[in-house]
């Protein structure tokens, strides 16, 4: 490496990180050690309206939301991750009110930002922000200065200090004079050393002064909605402190739900309640074989289905649990029973025959939820306990796993999974897991239908607490219109929403106050959304 690129990058480094350590060293003061719960929703509160919780004062970008940010500023797509996301009570978001960025990124993250940075200056996004040829050695420093401002606004988030325009300016310039090159080559350095600020790698939501209230809602909205940074729309509005005008606030979040943007932070929720990073990508490539198209059809159908719904369909939440109708393609065919060929996805509606209704029938979940080849009725029935009633399941006592098999009088899954019930140690656990999952046995590791276990009829019908349910689409039904699903969905988006766990008597009581409002609304989920954007975002001004 030359001794003038060194010089840059000692300069790079200083100007990333002295800009902004002390913001950093204020993030960290305080830690987050919420548990989740609720408050019994019987009790009579008469109709007190209770305030939305503020939002984690700092969190890390998740991976999508770094690379969604560079491509909505900057122009520039990311394929290949660079941040690592964590989970933190089964949630990325809670994980990332928690993350810090590990020094094994570190130098993923460097090589990433002058890449990011060298595209950005020789494209025509640049444009939107130079009001001046910076082909020339020699442009005035209001120009510079001015395209530093508005890329640092937009990528900080907030308006940058005369300090950190002037650092980043100078940065430019010293670049342009070392390498001896015009000032486009020159501004890549400063770029990339905003993309490795934590300015930009952390959202703060809460910023002092009355104009950076503002731009706390602008940040809060955006993640929220649209899982990626403010638009010049809301960046200018907070810059004329007109977000808190209620009916200007009102007016954006309408116009943010309405966007094609409000699709990815739809799924940026059930890609987090449903933990589908978990599903094996696979590939859809003509080259690929069998078992990598119908990996990456799992995924895909789950995504399609979502959307469906919740996107482009009515957008009631009950549907994610009763809906018959679904995307397949051609892998995805044989499992399902149907008539469909190609990779193209093709709207279906499930055969009733099958019970096969909701994410609970679907191939993905169901294989993800399995033990290679062989079911799981205890993980599948965990999954529907803890995503769907928000009951914390602890981890099992320390014992020799019951393997199938090693029991030859067993024959079905149910008989061999009746041990769980008659140990004292299981029991307390396996009576309320495993009904829900056995009634999923009809449903083989791979998601296909099956009548019989071991040449023996399988039994779906069960009762839990006094709830019975006749097979896997009479309990979709019945955990769709049962208050306590419903509040542990509102549950999921509040605790997404804020990066915390809400536990105080007061938060439980917001997120009832949001369960009663979303089945006055139907079960609307962007009437869910726009209610929490909107508390939360005058929390913000309190």
């Amino acid at each position: 490496m030359s001794k003038r690129i060194r010089m840059i990058f000692c300069l790079l480094f200083f100007v990333a990180c002295h800009s902004s350590y002390d913001d950093f060293k204020k993030g960290f003061k305080q830690r987050n050690t919420d548990t989740t719960g609720f408050v019994d929703s019987s009790t009579d509160r008469g109709k007190v309206n209770y305030p939305a919780p503020k939002p984690h004062h700092l969190r890390k970008l998740t991976n999508q939301q770094y690379k969604n940010s560079i491509r909505d500023v900057l122009g520039v797509t990311i394929s290949e991750n660079v941040l690592t996301d964590q989970k933190q009570d089964g949630l990325i978001s809670i994980g990332s009110s928690q993350a810090t960025v590990s020094p094994s990124v570190v130098d993923k993250l460097h090589e990433t930002s002058l890449a990011v940075a060298d595209k950005f200056i020789k494209s025509p996004d640049l444009l939107k922000y130079l009001r001046c040829d910076c082909k020339s050695k020699q442009i005035s420093d209001e120009c510079l200065h001015e395209v530093v401002k508005e890329v640092g606004t937009r990528l900080f988030r907030e308006p940058l200090s005369k300090e950190q325009i002037g650092a980043y300016s100078s940065l430019a310039t010293s670049a342009k004079n070392i390498l001896d090159t015009d000032m486009c080559e020159g501004l890549k350095f400063p770029i990339a050393a905003m993309l490795e600020s934590p300015n930009f790698l952390y959202i703060k939501a809460l910023i002092d002064a009355n104009e950076s209230k503002n731009f706390s809602i602008a940040n809060f909205l955006a993640f929220f909605l649209w899982n990626t940074g403010p638009d010049q729309q809301l960046i200018d509005l907070a810059r004329n402190n007109k977000l808190t005008d209620p009916r200007i606030l009102e007016k954006q979040v309408d116009r943010m739900l309405a966007s094609a943007n409000a699709h990815e932070g739809i799924m940026r929720y059930f890609n987090e309640i449903f933990d589908l990073d978990r599903l094996p990508g696979g590939s859809s490539d003509a080259t690929a074989d069998g078992k990598a198209k119908l990996q990456a059809a799992m995924r895909l159908e789950i995504e399609h289905f979502l959307k469906m719904h919740l996107a482009y369909g009515s957008g009631d939440l009950r549907e994610i649990l009763t809906s018959p109708r679904t995307m397949v393609n051609g892998p995805l065919s044989e499992i399902y029973g149907l008539s469909v060929s190609g990779d193209q996805f093709t709207e279906v509606t499930l055969p009733e025959s099958q019970k096969r209704i909701g994410i609970l029938g679907k191939a993905g979940l169901l294989n993800m939820f399995s033990h290679g080849d062989r079911t799981s009725p205890t993980l599948r029935g965990k999954f529907i306990q803890e995503t769907f009633l928000c009951e914390t399941v602890p981890p099992p006592p320390s014992m020799d796993e019951i393997e199938p098999g090693e029991q030859s009088e067993y024959k079905t899954m149910r008989e061999r999974l009746s041990i769980h019930v008659s140990d004292p140690t299981c029991a307390s656990c396996h009576k309320t897991m495993d009904p829900f999952g056995l009634s999923l046995e009809i449903f083989d590791a791979s998601g296909k239908y099956r009548s019989e276990d071991n040449g023996k009829p399988i039994m779906t019908a069960d009762k839990i607490d006094g709830i019975e349910f006749s097979d896997p689409m009479d309990l979709a039904g019945k955990l769709a219109e049962f208050d306590q699903t419903q509040r542990c969905l509102v549950n999921h988006f509040a605790r997404i929403a804020t990066g915390k766990n809400l536990t105080k008597t007061e938060e439980r009581r917001w997120i009832e106050q949001l369960a009663k409002n979303l089945k006055k609304n139907d079960f609307k989920i962007r009437s869910l959304m726009k209610a929490i954007a909107l508390e939360t975002s005058q929390s913000l001004l309190n």
